[in-house]
């Protein structure tokens, strides 16, 4: 099972070679996206270049993303 997970204003990851590297994934991959998160705030490592500033705080980032692989790891895991 895998798990694609990105914030809604990730300006580090690279869209167009994202969508086109999707084949290569699973065709059961679940994909799921944080409103408002960036790319910087899935760690606390700081602003990264390119990277759209976040409309959330770290904590709501942080709290969704638990929220995401939890309900992920219930369905798509550990019902299987």
């Amino acid at each position: 099972p895998v798990l694609s997970l990105l914030g809604s204003r990730d300006g580090v990851i690279d869209r167009k070679k994202y969508e086109e590297n999707k084949q290569f994934l699973p065709k059961r991959t679940v994909y799921m996206s944080i409103e408002g998160g960036n790319h910087a705030q899935f760690g606390s490592y700081g602003a990264q270049e390119g990277d759209q500033p976040a409309a959330i705080t770290p904590q709501e980032q942080w709290q969704q993303t638990v929220a995401a692989i939890k309900d992920w790891l219930l369905t798509d895991v550990i019902a299987r």
